[in-house]
């Protein structure tokens, strides 16, 4: 599975890893509120995710976890696992013929089979009832390569290719599920590590005095 790996930075460990004494500090709390902050991250992105209705099968939301903790010089974190695709609902891409604010770009109009069958899955999920269907000319017939009758556009096969060559024309709009997860997990970071690293001081500094 393709990863896409985001780092919480928990906190700065100089001048923390030890007490005065050069004891070692044991980070327990700072860890929980590591763990609790990753919790509170991937709730975040799941229930923005399903407020914006991006995605029909679920499986990027159920990607969403968190893998091991990374503690590397002076900076604590843990990595986020999720499916690479994630960064094209995040931030939005751009169609070949409508812009969205997007640094990702669909480069043709060309549907490929992978995009195809993934339109027609979410389909049969959310039911022809999601998309709303409406009449083409024969210039867009031909210019998207459905096939000239009706009948052939009211088909599964047809209508598929009709949402993917209408995304591929006008992008997908970015829904920041995942940046915004991350913001508000960053705000709540500042006070629950301060008060985390403060209790493992402290306690550090109590067992150090209980073995003089």
């Amino acid at each position: 599975m393709l990863t896409g790996k985001a780092q919480l930075a928990a906190a700065k460990l100089d001048n923390l890893g030890s007490n005065d004494r050069g004891d070692k500090v044991t980070l327990s709390a700072s860890v929980q509120a590591l763990v609790d902050l990753a919790g509170h991250l991937i709730s975040e992105a799941q229930s923005n995710l399903n407020k914006a209705g991006a995605e029909a099968t679920g499986e990027l939301e159920s990607s969403i976890k968190a893998t091991d903790i990374d503690i590397t010089g002076s900076v604590a974190g843990i990595n986020i696992e999720l499916l690479d695709r994630y960064k094209f609902i995040d931030e939005g891409v751009n169609g070949v013929e409508q812009s969205q604010g997007s640094k990702f770009s669909f480069k043709t109009k060309a549907v490929s089979k992978g995009m195809k069958d993934s339109i027609k899955k979410w389909l049969r999920i959310r039911g022809r009832r999601a998309v709303k269907y409406k009449p083409i000319s024969k210039t867009e017939r031909k210019d998207q390569g459905i096939a000239k009758t009706r009948k052939a556009a009211d088909s599964q096969e047809g209508l598929a290719y009709a949402v993917a060559t209408s995304i591929k024309k006008k992008g997908i709009k970015k829904t920041k599920f995942f940046t915004n997860a991350l913001k508000s997990t960053e705000k709540k970071a500042k006070k629950e590590f301060g008060d985390a690293f403060k209790a493992d001081i402290i306690n550090s500094l109590k067992n150090g005095s209980n073995n003089t």
